[in-house]
């Protein structure tokens, strides 16, 4: 029953990303999933002195729920990671973003509006906003870029 669920929330990820976002799936491995969304700076709300591409990269965990050796990962210059760990046992959640070396320069913990747009992205168009949370990810991208 848990791979259909699996599946299922797999598959209406991708369905809903195909309306708005370029999205490959980059492997999927027992029940890890590793997307990359490929965006443009007008959908981050970002000024228009960024004229490269933006990838995020989603690296989704829902069975162990345990930051994989992943989290050693380097994004690339214009490129942001975001680490989603679910322990259902547990019922913990862990939510980590590491941001590539350009792209976090346009980008501060107290920039109120252009972290609640990833955070926009990410709760109503990717996961189900029942169960995703707003409030832990925005704490996420702070703790991401007071270091």
């Amino acid at each position: 029953m848990k791979k259909i669920l699996f599946l299922f929330s797999f598959f209406s990820i991708q369905i809903l990303l195909s309306q708005s976002f370029q999205i490959d799936t980059l492997k999927v491995k027992e029940t890890l999933i590793i997307s990359k969304i490929k965006l443009t700076p007008e959908q981050l709300k970002l000024k228009n002195n960024i004229k490269k591409e933006i990838s995020l990269h989603i690296f989704h965990e829902q069975e162990k729920g345990k930051i994989p050796d992943l989290i050693n990962y380097k994004p690339k210059p214009y490129e942001i990671a975001f680490f989603y760990m679910i322990n259902q046992s547990e019922k913990n959640i862990q939510m980590i973003f590491i941001f590539g070396k350009k792209i976090k320069k346009y980008y501060h913990k107290d920039d109120f509006n252009k972290l609640l747009e990833i955070v926009k992205l990410l709760e109503h168009q990717i996961f189900s906003v029942n169960k995703f949370s707003g409030m832990k990810a925005y704490s996420a991208l702070e703790q991401a870029l007071s270091d």
